[in-house]
């Protein structure tokens, strides 16, 4: 893995957030990705992670402060502006988040063509290859989400992510909805990933095992408000904050 530059490949400042004219759910976060680095976004559900994981892809827009990829804020990023590429998402129920009509093959092809104006040909030779990336070959690349195992549906949501050619991959609770023997294996290909392609990771997760084993720094979320952050290792082993303490405890 190559080393971070000092410039943030992914940044929140002073990000707020509220939904309409509602409550304010999200308050004054902020944080830093660097190439290649990976953060951990803690918390019981309720937190905010899953809103500021739509902040963080340009989803939705803050209420107050700024995200910036590679230093464009994502309010002056257009829909169909290459940047919007740069940081793609994985999400939580991998069989919700991938187009049932579509075989999975069509479905990363999809990818090449639209955001590289490939042709079929060429775009469907592509996604054989970044599919086998992600240990899918052979017949399993003709099949429908519905004919597939949730783990399988899951790698080719990384596979698809990783057709976009992403600075950074917004992780949500990524194995929550797997069986715990697959669990391990989608862990790993993210980690491997991020080791061989430099690729930023934002995790967010209430399973500090996993955020531990993937992740170098962490910030824990209460009530929409970051209540601790610092290196992983340091939070779980020597929590400052009280509720970082209770999670802790809950888990180790």
């Amino acid at each position: 893995m190559k080393h971070a530059t000092d410039e943030p490949v992914l940044l929140a400042s002073d990000v707020s957030f509220a939904y309409g004219s509602g409550p304010t759910v999200l308050h004054n976060i902020n944080l830093a990705l660097h190439a290649g680095g990976a953060i951990g976004i803690v918390g019981e559900s309720g937190s905010g992670k899953s809103t500021l994981a739509g902040l963080l892809v340009g989803m939705s827009t803050p209420t107050s402060g700024s995200v910036t990829v590679h230093g464009r804020p994502w309010k002056s990023v257009r829909r169909r502006d290459p940047q919007r590429l740069a940081v793609q998402m994985v999400f939580q129920n991998p069989y919700t988040a991938l187009n049932p009509r579509l075989t999975i093959l069509n479905t990363v092809a999809e990818v090449f063509q639209v955001s590289e104006k490939s042709s079929k040909a060429e775009s469907l030779e592509r996604a054989r290859d970044m599919l086998s990336q992600v240990g899918l070959t052979g017949s399993v690349l003709n099949k429908r989400p519905e004919d597939l195992s949730g783990g399988q549906c899951q790698r080719v949501g990384i596979a698809r992510a990783l057709a976009a050619k992403p600075s950074v991959i917004v992780a949500d609770e990524p194995t929550s909805a797997l069986d715990v023997s697959v669990q391990a294996q989608i862990l790993n290909q993210l980690r491997d990933l991020r080791e061989e392609q430099d690729i930023g990771l934002i995790l967010i997760s209430h399973d500090l095992n996993v955020v531990s084993y993937l992740t170098d720094s962490a910030i824990v979320m209460q009530h929409g408000k970051v209540v601790e952050q610092g290196p992983t290792a340091q939070l779980l082993n020597a929590p400052a904050h009280s509720y970082t303490q209770n999670l802790v405890d809950s888990v180790f």
